[in-house]
């Protein structure tokens, strides 16, 4: 009788789940570092947002890495639409990630921070696309950035919950970015609430990028994945 354990192979995860790993763990790698290297780079200055390190020292960073992160987020097939839904991973993760591209070609005003940006006064006080004045410019930004870091939640709680594991931690993060840009909007529109934090945008965008990156990491299973790029084929 024949061994049948001779020709016997472990079963190995399915390809595109591990490639779909990779690609989580990418950008919740990404939005982790995104803050941090921002910080260090303006040599450890903050300024009112993320956006406004455009134009600063930090710029490559920032357009880099969220460049980056825009085209990962429009290649990322994620699970086709099942019959409730109404969108799948990829509609939602491509408006993310067109938005992400958005928002460094139209970036927000620099009018407010002139006197702490390392880039200006050419040519017309501008610094690559960046504009001081340009309130349609600077209202794309605010469109688009809105709408990447909502995409982002709506991702979090309610398409990665589906599974049914780690539901808690998909929710809570989904609602951390959703109080996230509620708090943005209540500061820019309560100015009594903005002596309170100073760059409060920065920080509630942080709290935002932060949450979406422990999703994607916690997703991406990142024991599996790590250990996954070191195994043998």
């Amino acid at each position: 009788m024949k061994n049948l354990n001779a020709n016997y192979a472990a079963p190995r995860v399915e390809e595109p789940k591990i490639e779909m790993r990779k690609i989580r763990l990418l950008l919740g790698g990404f939005g982790l570092l995104l803050p941090i290297l921002l910080y260090i780079g303006n040599d450890f200055k903050l300024m009112p947002s993320i956006s406004h390190f455009y134009y600063t020292s930090s710029a490559v960073f920032l357009i880099s890495m969220v460049t980056s992160l825009g085209i990962v987020l429009i290649a990322y097939k994620g699970y086709e639409k099942t019959e409730k839904e109404w969108f799948s991973d990829n509609v939602i993760t491509s408006i993310a990630g067109i938005s992400a591209i958005a928002l460094i070609l139209f970036p927000a005003y620099s009018n407010k921070v002139i006197d702490l940006v390392s880039f200006y006064g050419y040519p017309n006080d501008n610094y690559l696309f960046g504009s001081m004045k340009d309130a349609t410019v600077n209202n794309i930004h605010f469109f688009t950035s809105a709408m990447f870091i909502m995409m982002l939640g709506v991702m979090s709680y309610f398409k990665f919950t589906k599974a049914g594991k780690y539901v808690l931690i998909y929710k809570c993060c989904g609602i951390v970015i959703g109080i996230s840009v509620v708090l943005i909007a209540l500061f820019e529109s309560v100015d009594s609430l903005k002596p309170l934090l100073p760059n409060y945008v920065f920080w509630f965008e942080t709290i935002a990028v932060y949450s979406f990156a422990i999703a994607f990491m916690v997703k991406a299973k990142p024991k599996q994945t790590l250990l996954g790029l070191f195994s043998r084929s």
